[in-house]
C-alpha cells in the first residue's frame, strides 16, 4: 500500500475506513491517531512519526502538507445535516468518559443542555468549529481553526478534493466502495467498511425544516463540498454501478 494521510471527518465513518486501511499495513507503518484540536496540538510528535506511512486523524491539510508531504490524502464525505444530527446524538449518549473531558464547554456537556434547536444555533465559538464548515475548513487548513472561506477557498477545497486518491461518501456507500476497490485492490476485499461509534438507540434527533435551514445556512462550503464530491465520486467509480444513495 502506498503511504496515506486520512483527514478524518468526524461522524461521517471514518473510524470504520481507518480500521479498514489499517490493516493494509505493517505495525510499525501505522502512525497513532492524530489530533490538531487546540488542547491536543503535539507539532513535536508529527515530526517524529512522518515516517510512518498510514496516518489518520481529525487534523486539516496544515499538518499533511508540513510533515507527510509525499503521502496520497483521502477523506470522508457525510451530508452537513445528518453528519450534525449523527454528532449530537453522539454526544448526548456518549458513555465513555475517556473519550472527552467532561468540562462544562465538552462537546457532550454542550449537546446534553442544549436542545437541537438550540445546539445548531448557538454562537459558541467551541461548537462552531464542529458544526459549521468543518470539512471545509480542514481541507484548507485546519477544521479547529474558525476563518472565512471566500471563492478562492473554495475553489482549493474542491482542487483538493478532485486530487484525492479516494474519498468516501456516507450516503453512497455502495458507489463508495467500487472506487476503493479499483484504487485499493488489498482493501476489504468483498466487504463493506463497516459501522463503528453508532448510536444504538433508536431515539434519534429529527431536525425540524428550519433547523435543516440554519445547519446549511452555517455549512454553505461544507454542503456546496459534499455536492462536488458526489459528482465526482459519479465520475469515478465503476459505470457498471449505478449511483444510489443510501437511505
Amino acid at each position: 500500500m502506498e503511504p496515506l494521510v486520512f483527514l478524518h471527518n468526524p461522524k461521517a465513518g471514518g473510524t470504520s475506513i481507518t480500521d479498514a486501511l489499517r490493516n493494509c499495513y505493517a505495525p510499525g507503518e501505522l502512525a497513532p491517531t492524530l489530533e490538531s484540536a487546540p488542547h491536543e496540538r503535539r507539532p513535536a510528535a508529527w515530526r517524529r512519526l512522518s515516517g510512518c506511512r498510514f496516518v489518520a486523524g481529525h487534523f486539516g491539510h496544515e499538518v499533511a502538507a508540513r510533515h507527510f508531504p509525499g503521502h496520497a490524502l483521502i477523506t470522508n464525505f457525510r451530508h452537513p445535516v445528518a453528519r450534525i444530527v449523527s454528532l449530537y446524538d453522539f454526544w448526548r449518549r456518549i458513555v465513555d468518559p475517556g473519550l472527552f473531558r467532561f468540562s462544562a464547554r465538552s462537546g457532550p456537556a454542550h449537546a446534553r443542555r442544549l436542545t437541537f434547536s438550540e445546539f445548531v444555533r448557538s454562537d459558541s465559538p467551541f461548537l462552531s468549529l464542529y458544526i459549521a464548515d468543518f470539512h471545509t475548513r480542514q481541507i484548507l487548513e485546519s477544521g479547529w481553526t474558525l476563518r472565512t472561506i471566500d471563492a478562492g477557498g473554495m475553489a482549493l477545497a474542491k482542487e483538493r478534493t478532485a486530487a484525492m486518491r479516494w474519498f468516501y461518501v456516507c450516503e453512497f456507500e455502495q458507489q463508495s466502495l467500487a472506487w476503493l476497490h479499483e484504487v485499493f485492490p488489498d482493501v476489504v476485499s468483498g466487504r463493506g467498511i463497516g459501522r463503528a461509534n453508532v448510536n444504538a438507540s433508536r431515539e434519534r434527533t429529527v431536525p425540524s425544516t428550519a433547523d435543516v435551514a440554519v445547519i446549511e445556512e452555517r455549512n454553505r462550503h461544507d454542503l456546496e463540498l459534499y455536492e462536488f464530491a458526489v459528482v465526482s465520486l459519479q465520475a469515478r467509480a465503476t459505470p457498471a454501478v449505478a449511483l444510489r444513495r443510501v437511505a
